[in-house]
Formats: C-alpha cells, sequence, structure tokens
C-alpha cells in the first residue's frame, strides 16, 4: 500500500480538455466540488472558482505536463480527447481549522489523477506542480509504503499505518515543506504500483 499525507480542506477536482480538438470545450478548465458538477465564481465553493479562473493557463500548462508524461510512461497507448481529471484538495486560511495547513494562504493540491480513461500512480508524476500559481502536489508531503497481508488480515498493516498517524497528527509533514507546524490529519492509503491491484478511483482515507 502507498500513503499520501490526509488534507485537512474540501474535495476540489479539475477537469481539463486537451487544446486543438476543435471541439466546443477545446482548452475548457471545469471545477468540481463534491456534490457540484461545475462551479463558478456565482456558484462557488470557497473560493475555488475564483482562483482558478485567474490561473487557467497555468493549469492549461500544468495539464500539458501531466500529458507529456503520461506519454512517455505509455509509449504505445493513444491518450485520445477525455478530459485529465485532477483531484485535489482545496486548502488553507478560512477552509478548515486546527490543523497546519489552515494557517497558509489558500492554494489547490493534487492528490490523484485520471489520463486516458486510468486513474494513474501518483509517484510518477510527484514532480508536476506550479508552487507559484498556487498548484502544489501532495507528493511534498512524502509517499508511505507498508504491506498489507491477507495472511493476518491486515492487522500488521493496521498496527503500522496507525503509528504513522498518531506522528502525523502530531506533526503535518506536508504543512512543514512551506514552513508552518502544527497538526495533521492523518494518511489516504491505495494499492501501490507492484501489488498488481489497480488503485480506487478516489483515495480512501482509513484514519
Amino acid at each position: 500500500m502507498t500513503g499520501t499525507i490526509k488534507l485537512h480542506g474540501t474535495h476540489a477536482d479539475l477537469l481539463v480538455y486537451p487544446s486543438g480538438s476543435g471541439l466546443e470545450v477545446d482548452g475548457k478548465v471545469v471545477c468540481h466540488s463534491r456534490n457540484r458538477t461545475e462551479l463558478t465564481v456565482e456558484s462557488d465553493n470557497q473560493g475555488f472558482a475564483p482562483f482558478c479562473s485567474t490561473r487557467k493557463a497555468a493549469i492549461r500548462r500544468l495539464t500539458q505536463r501531466v500529458r507529456e508524461r503520461w506519454r512517455k510512461l505509455h509509449p504505445d497507448a493513444e491518450i485520445g480527447d477525455e478530459p485529465v481529471i485532477l483531484a485535489g484538495e482545496w486548502i488553507g486560511a478560512g477552509i478548515q481549522k486546527n490543523v497546519a495547513i489552515s494557517r497558509l494562504s489558500k492554494r489547490w493540491v493534487i492528490c490523484s489523477l485520471k489520463v486516458a480513461g486510468t486513474w494513474e500512480p501518483l509517484e510518477r508524476y510527484a514532480d508536476i506542480e506550479d508552487s507559484d500559481a498556487g498548484l502544489v502536489n501532495v507528493s511534498r508531503g512524502g509517499f508511505y509504503h507498508l504491506q498489507y497481508r491477507y495472511q493476518d488480515e491486515g492487522q500488521a498493516f493496521l498496527e503500522k499505518a496507525k503509528n504513522l498517524t498518531v506522528d502525523i497528527r502530531t506533526s503535518c509533514p506536508f504543512g512543514k515543506t512551506f514552513g508552518v507546524s502544527g497538526a495533521g490529519e492523518g494518511l489516504v492509503w491505495t494499492s501501490s504500483t507492484s501489488s498488481g491491484h489497480p488503485p480506487p478511483p478516489l483515495p480512501s482515507p482509513i484514519f
């Protein structure tokens, strides 16, 4: 299993359509929340849509980097015209309380991504972010690797995962990369690339 830092914010996704298709959605950037399929400046979630509206060029550049990485990883496959889905968390001051990242200015964090209809292992895209634009990667907080064994019904995994969670709740590794200290929330676990199992559509927290 691979773990990433669970961020205490509000869920926010980006759908970014490819440019050059000639379609009505050519290059379109669509903001989603957990419960709404298209956020706008007028119908928003904690300021996410206004944030994105002023950063569309940066979002497209970041997505192009994702597409280029995907092509290197899958040289014999066609990427198609589906939008790249960047699933993430909108974090920072005024969104949640009592954690280190609530002392940061608002920014958006990539937590998982879908290209050509498939959710990709985030570790392969860990260096893709644009911190100057406030578009960052959850990989900043590190990746955690534990083995889940069916022979003991995952008990060894759970014990180690709980210990890691205690440490993170004491001090958030993600927040530290931005110079803030304080509590974290926990970890999100997904199947590792070596497990032979695909990751779930969206990572689900255990703790």
